[in-house]
Order: C-alpha cells, then structure tokens, then sequence
C-alpha cells in the first residue's frame, strides 16, 4: 500500500508503538501511515519523540518519514526539525541531508536563522548541504560578476546569510586589502564588514585566520567580533605564531582586541609583553587594562550579594590567578599596572586583595596607599590585619614593611596594637618576628609590652620564644617581666627560651629563683617539674637549695624526684669523665634522697638494654661498700649474667669485697670466654696473691688478647715466677700497636731500671698514642732514675694531648719528690 493511500491515523501513540515494534511488517505498515498522514501535529510528534528515544534504528524510522515529506515542509515544520540537529553522528548527519534535502528558496529563512545561532560544526555542514542544494548559492556565483553594484548590495546580505563555504571566497575577495581598491569596493567592503556578525560557521574562522595578514586592517574590528563568537578556539588560533608576526601586524591585533575587550583573550597576552618592540608591549598593556577596567567595572555595578556569589569570585580569578601566576615568572620586570589591575579587583573582592597583597604594593603601592587612605578606619585596620596574618609569607612581610614604611598613619598603630592583642599563635616564627620588630619600630616599649599582656596565654607563650631569637636590642627586660605571667604556658616558654646561650646565667638564676620561691605552691610544683627535664647549668643548684629550705612535703617530694632525675641524667651522660671518687661523692648524695635507685640499679642488670646493664654494672661497683646488705644483688647472679661487660665487673666486686668466695669464682671467671672478664680475674689473682692460680696463668702469657699478656706477666713478676723479657720483647713489636701499648703499661708495673731504658727510645715514636702511653709508664719509675729529666722534654710536644700528659706527670713527680 503506497504512502498516498494511507490508513489514517487516529491514535498517533499506538501508531507509534507499531512503528517501533519488533514485527517487521507492522513497523512498515506505522511507517507509511506516518507518510502518508504528515502534518504540522504529528511532525511535532514525533520531534518529541525522536528526542526521547535513544535507539539509533528508531531515530532513523523517524528521519526517514521526514525525508519522504521535505518537499512539502512549511517554515514553522522546519523551525521544529531543526530542534534534532543537535543529535549528531555520521548516519545521522546523511538522514539529516534527506530531511532537508528537498527545499526551495523561499524556505530557507530557518535555516539561516538556525545557523546564525550556532557554532557547531555538524550543523552546518548538514544545513550548508541543504541550502547548496536549492541551487541559491551556484546562482549567485555565476551572476556575481555580473551584479552592478546596487545588485551585489542588494544581494550580498542574503549571501552572507547562506553561511556557504563557496560564497567565502567572494567575501575574503572583497575585504582583502587593495591600496588601489575602487570607491565601489570600498562601498561594498563596508557594506559586509557590518555582517559579519551573522557568520557563525567554524570553517569561515578557519579561513578568516589563514587569510588575516592580507585583508584588510579597516574591517579588522568587525571580523574580530565576527570570530570571538567561536570564543577560546578564535583567541588560540589567533595567536598560534603572533610573535613571529610583523610589529604592524601585532601592534593592529592589540588595538583590536582592546577595543573587543574580551576576557578571554586576557591569557594570551600577558607573554606579548615580553615583546622585544617597544610599540607592541605598550599596546598590550591598554588591552590588557581595559579588559580589566570593562569586567571590573562590570562586577563593581553589581548589588552586594550578587557580587559575593562563587561564579564572581571565580570570574575575578580567571584574572588576578593569571597575572600572578605571570608576576612569579623568573625575570620578569616590574609591571606597575598589573600591581594595579589586582588592586582593582582586589577593591571589589577582599580575598583578591589580601592574596595579591604583595605584589600590589610592590608593584603600585602608591595607589595601594591611596586606596587604603580612603576606606574606612574599621575596615582599613581589618584589612592590614588580614594580610599580616595571611598564609603566604611574603604577603605578610609585605604588610609589615607597608606598616613600618607609613608609621606616620594612625591606622597602623591601631593596626599592631590590635594584632598583637590577637590570638597570632598560628603565625609563622619568621612573620611573628617581624610583626615584633615592627611593633618596637613604630610604638613605644611600654606600649607594645602593654598589648603583649594583653593578648592571649598561647600567642604571649609564642612571643617569649620569637622575642629570645628576634635581634632585637633589649628584649631581656621585658622576658623577665613576663616571669609573673599566671599562665603555665608563658611561663614554660620562659624556661625554654632560658635554656638558650642568649641568656646571661644571672638573669636565668633570677627567674629560676623567683618561681621557686612563689607562695603558691602549684607554681612551684609546675616550676620544679620543668625544671626537671631542663638541661640548664644552674637547675641542679636551684632544686637543691629548695630541697633544704621548704618544709612543704609535696614539694620537698617532687624536687627530690627532680634532683634525682637530674642527678642521674647527668652523671650517666658524663660517667667516663670523672675519677671514682667523685663518682662516689655524687652516687652517695643520691642515694639519700633516692632510695630506690639502688634497687633500679640491681633491676637494669637484667635489662633488655646492653647500655643500662653496663651503666648499672659500673655503678654498683662504685657503690658497693655504701649499699645496705639486704639491698645487695647476690654477686654469684652478677657473675652468671649473659653481659660480659656486667661479668668483667662483678669479677672486680669479688676480689674487692668477697676475698672468702674469690678463689671458687675466680677460679671459672679465668676461663670466661670474655677477654675483659678473663683480663680482670688475673688482676684479682694478683692483688690477692692466689698461688693456687699461679699455673694457670702461665698459659695466659702467650694469649692473643693484649691485655690479658700485659696481666698475665704482671701477674708472674708479682709471683717472682717469670722473666718477662722475652714477651716484652715480642709484645713491643711494631705489628700489633695494642701489644704495643700493653707491653708498655707492663714495664711501668715492673719499675726496673733496664725496662726504664727499655722505654726511653718508644719516647721518640712517631705515634703521639704510644708516646703518651710511654710518659705515663716512666712517671711510675723512681725518683732516682729521674723520669722527669725525660718527661719535662714533652711539655712543648707538638701533640696537645701529651703536651697535656707531660705537664700532669710533671706536676705528679714534684709532688712525689715533695
């Protein structure tokens, strides 16, 4: 059944429903129903529905009634087709052309009007294709050159209208540029030049851009606003190679665009700047400055709450994030107007203000000033507030120099006097600094200690410490005042700033003091616990004088802990340094306000720590005799522990304090896998004259280990047992230097002459080691073999540390000889 004798349709839905539907036949018969029965309804219909679906099979029946009716399509029918172009793909763009394939002249006005509206691509190509095929453009081609021109005038607005790429050529002929060109070019050049608005297709953008340089410069303003329609794709294309251009060419591309005024354009001219021709970067900047003067004062006109929406502030920052994006390029030369392009946004938005705040004044800070003078005395404060305490900071530093640099201004007083009333505990050390040094620049001292009083306990805590460190003369005074602050946390960053070498002792002494001797009894709790973790050389001396005088049992408890804390701190740190006895004077005053140290001591023997167990091992030994026998550790556990260095020590406490029990332990310690423990029990064997021992340590004279040789021949000469000659001899040779230096120490045991004339060559060693080893074993001689006639020699050696040696042994032998 052909189209013509259609079934009418009454219910387009179910219509539809068959043209849709899977059964083949039915969708044919909806089909030719749909064709058959066309009109202005059901082609709304079915646009509707065309929209709705999604199948493109279904789009394509749909195309597809259209096609076969284009013919008899009225202007409103196609306004409504037109709606589906926005639809787009290769097969629908073919169906496209169907659709409109079949038009005449007088129905062309949609789609010219269509065109006119969009820059999308797809559409044009399809609506080109439609209006080519009328036949309207080939005409006018062919009759062009025969048009008077009261014709091409006439005819050249609908020509413009066709959007054809065939008609460009005719319109870039008569816009290209002619020094020679007639009046009648020139009437007719201006005549389209007032078109070109209604151009939107992107291939005339193409051309347009290829063909620039040569048209001509007059109709550059209406071509430009012709193509900014095409926004970002015009302004990338346009300066793809504009600084390869002519300057004339350049210098005519700024002009224009600072008429446009476009923003978009706006980041594609900050690099012109650079321009080498003087002509070209003045002209950029007017285009970049009425760009800015147009939208900001467009965002200035606004009423305020339309000016605080997210889009402004977004619109704001296409620009200010540009040129300081482009201010923080290396190298970049001061330019004075982008300080004020961003001070002029930053007038209308106060976040702009506060981020580009350094580059405005050191870019225009005259205008800053200016602008600044002019507001209000609250806002104007609230500002200068905003950019000291800003994140970024040369932002602050820029406020404070802006400060110190217009102290004259009342507002800056009133600004710092505010600020450090502040809480500006969250600054920067290097802003607080600042902040600081601009406080004394522009106020007087009793002012600015005023407000420091008055700001809060976490920003005063802050300022003790920045002020310590700051380089500003006489800040010590005011520290000192501080020392009554009520608040725990100034008073600790008092304390800290105290540990510094900035401090003179006497003014540390003088706060120390003054907090422990506050009446209130939690200040000088909170005080002794600081001072129980500070390093401080006068704290010891402090806790201890406060021990003696308070008669408060919280306090005399929590400095005793204190005392001890630090006692043992120290002593641990420096243990190797001082001789036994003070160690024992030391030990013995923090046994009397510690008595559990003795017993953390015995408890660290089993530490997991190798470096407690040998502090605690070195320590009880020291102590021994002055521990109460009930808080002894048992010596057999102290012998048996797996630490070899707490084994080497234990074996000392038996010879020392165990006599009775020695020759049991002694007898399995010289057998220890441990030099040091094997090396020790020889010296006990010696100083107790164990006989029964004798044997066992003749073995021991050849041992590998240096100082169980040097002890095992001590040990013989004291037992008249053994020449060591021999194993001096071998000890002494140059191979091993630790054999070296035990083979020395042993002749000094020994005393004999012939060993003293033995040692008296090693004194002209190369090695300061063994010539300071050989002083020492020498000053043990006797007086009569008069050592010091060979040690007085080395007070001036060349090496500190036995020119040192030598004066000790000097000083030693004169007592001796006293």
């Amino acid at each position: 059944m052909g189209i013509f004798f259609a079934k009418k349709i009454e219910n387009p839905e179910e219509a539809y429903s068959r043209l849709i539907s899977g059964d083949a036949k039915a969708s044919v018969s909806a089909l030719e129903e749909f064709q058959g029965n066309l009109d202005s309804k059901l082609i709304a219909f079915l646009c509707n529905k065309f929209l709705e679906e999604t199948t493109l099979d279904i789009r394509l029946k749909i195309l597809k009634i259209f096609a076969a009716k284009s013919s008899v399509f009225t202007n409103p029918d196609l306004v409504e087709l037109l709606k589906l172009t926005k639809i787009q793909g290769p097969k629908y763009r073919e169906a496209f052309k169907d659709v409109f394939g079949h038009l005449d002249e007088n129905r062309l006005r949609p789609l010219q009007e269509c065109m006119a509206s969009t820059t999308d691509p797809e559409i044009h190509i399809i609506l080109q294709s439609a209006i080519e095929a009328t036949g309207i453009v080939d005409k006018h081609i062919s009759k062009w050159k025969t048009y008077s021109l009261p014709e091409k005038l006439q005819h050249i607005d609908e020509m413009v209208r066709l959007q054809s790429t065939k008609l460009y050529p005719i319109f870039f002929e008569i816009i290209q540029d002619d020094p020679q060109k007639s009046e009648d070019k020139k009437v007719l050049q201006t005549k389209l030049s007032t078109l070109f608005t209604v151009i939107k297709d992107p291939a005339f953008l193409e051309l347009a851009i290829r063909k620039l340089p040569n048209i001509d410069q007059n109709v550059w303003s209406t071509l430009f606003k012709c193509l900014q329609q095409h926004g970002e794709a015009f302004f990338k294309a346009l300066f793809t190679g504009l600084p390869e251009r002519g300057d004339a060419f350049k210098l005519k591309t700024m002009q224009v665009l600072q008429e446009l005024g476009n923003p978009l354009c706006f980041p594609y001219l900050l690099p012109i700047l650079f321009d080498k021709a003087k002509r070209i970067p003045d002209a950029t900047q007017k285009a970049i400055e009425e760009i800015v003067r147009k939208n900001a004062s467009e965002i200035e006109a606004l009423d305020p709450v339309e000016r605080d929406r997210p889009e402004i502030a977004e619109k704001i920052a296409f620009f200010t994030d540009r040129i300081l994006d482009f201010l923080e390029q290396p190298k970049v030369r001061p330019f004075p107007f982008l300080g004020e392009s961003l001070l002029r946004f930053g007038v209308i938005h106060e976040d702009t203000l506060i981020r580009s705040f350094f580059w405005i004044v050191e870019l225009s800070q005259g205008a800053f000033l200016s602008y600044i003078r002019s507001v209000e005395a609250t806002k104007r404060k609230a500002i200068m507030k905003r950019a000291v305490c800003d994140k970024k900071i040369e932002n602050a530093k820029a406020a404070l120099a802006f400060i110190t640099s217009f102290k004259a201004e009342n507002y800056t007083v009133e600004t710092i006097d505010e600020l450090l009333r502040a809480d500006i505990s969250g600054l920067p050390d290097e802003v607080l600094k600042e902040l600081l040094k601009t406080a004394f620049a522009v106020r007087s001292r009793s002012d600015v200690e005023a407000s420091i009083q008055l700001a809060p306990p976490e920003a005063r805590a802050r300022i003790v410490e920045i002020l310590s460190s700051s380089g500003i003369p006489d800040v010590f005074p005011l520290i000192i005042k501080m020392k009554n602050d009520p608040d725990q946390a100034v008073r600790k960053a008092i304390f800290k700033v105290l540990s510094s070498a900035a401090f003179p002792p006497e003014v540390t002494s003088q706060i120390l003091g003054h907090f422990l001797n506050d009446p209130n009894q939690e200040t000088v709790l909170e005080t002794v616990l600081i001072l129980k973790d500070s390093e401080h050389q006068n704290a010891l001396l402090l806790l201890n004088k406060l021990l003696v005088s308070t008669s408060d049992e919280k306090i005399k408890k929590a400095t005793a802990e204190a005392v001890s804390n630090i006692t043992r701190r120290k002593l641990f740190k420096t243990f190797d340094q001082v001789n036994d006895m003070t160690k024992q004077a030391i030990l013995s005053s923090l046994l009397k306000i510690d008595t559990n140290f003795i017993n953390e001591m015995s408890a660290d023997i089993d530490s997991e720590d190798p470096e407690k167990r040998k502090m605690a091992a070195k320590i009880l030994r020291i102590m021994w005799s002055k521990i109460p026998e009930e808080n002894k550790l048992p010596v057999e556990k102290g012998i048996e522990n797996e630490n070899p260095w707490v084994r080497s020590v234990f074996v000392k406490i038996v010879g020392q304090y165990y006599r009775d029990k020695a020759p049991e332990i002694i007898a399995k310690t010289i057998d220890d896998p441990d030099p040091r423990v094997r090396a020790n029990s020889i010296e006990v064997i010696t100083s107790l004259k164990m006989q029964d021992l004798v044997q066992r340590l003749q073995l021991m004279i050849a041992d590998p280990h240096h100082r169980i040789r040097a002890n095992a021949l001590i040990a013989m000469w004291n037992f008249g047992s053994q020449r060591p000659d021999s194993a001096i001899y071998e000890m002494l040779k140059p191979q091993n230097k630790l054999m070296q230096l035990a083979a020395i120490y042993a002749m000094g045991e020994f005393k004999e002459a012939r060993f003293f004339q033995l040692l008296q060559p090693l004194l002209r060693n190369p090695d300061p080691v063994l010539r300071k080893s050989t002083l020492k074993s020498i000053a043990k001689f006797p007086l009569d073999l008069k050592p010091q006639d060979y040690i007085k020699g080395f007070v001036n050696d060349p090496d500190a540390g036995v020119k040192q040696m030598a004066v000790v042994l000097m000083s030693l032998i004169e007592k001796r000889r006293e």
